[in-house]
């Protein structure tokens, strides 16, 4: 083919991959770890506050808690498998990822698009930084599994 020409990757590896997928894969790593964490022990609170509610129906503290979060029990139980299974899919993208897997890769983007879209109507919603800085690593990591890291898993060719 004319035009075609094979360069030689020379950016920052460690254990065989580029650092920027390190980064992605800590980051996500990270973050499914806590939200499963987050989602069993919420998922279980549920059950320990019911269970303090029934042996001691006058227990100030749980009954704090109980008007003080717009949650009620039920609602904590589906609320604690939905960010358990979001942590979930996270720790699997970070694992399909770092295994080179394109069908993970390909999750990844889609699971990225939405999360990128609903991101941003959240931010137009209501603004606050902590959802502007969300919104643009998970862009940032949007773009780098659908722009840069195709470039890196040809075995340290980008062609």
């Amino acid at each position: 083919m004319l035009g075609y020409q094979k360069i030689r990757d020379t950016g920052w590896h460690f254990y065989g991959r580029p650092l920027g997928l390190i980064l992605i894969v800590v980051y996500k790593f990270v973050w499914g770890s806590i939200e499963v964490l987050s989602g069993i022990l919420l998922y279980f609170s549920s059950f320990l506050i019911a269970r303090e509610l029934t042996e001691d129906p006058q227990d100030l503290f749980v009954n704090w808690l109980l008007t003080n979060n717009h949650i009620n029990l039920s609602a904590a139980k589906e609320f604690g498998i939905m960010i358990g299974l979001l942590g979930l899919g996270k720790l699997l993208i970070a694992f399909g990822i770092w295994y080179r897997s394109s069908l993970m890769r390909n999750i990844g983007i889609a699971y990225f698009s939405l999360i990128g879209a609903y991101a941003i109507f959240a931010v137009l919603n209501h603004f606050t930084i902590f959802k502007l800085l969300t919104l643009v690593a998970d862009l940032a990591i949007l773009y780098y599994l659908w722009q840069i890291l195709p470039k890196h898993l040809k075995h340290g060719e980008i062609s």
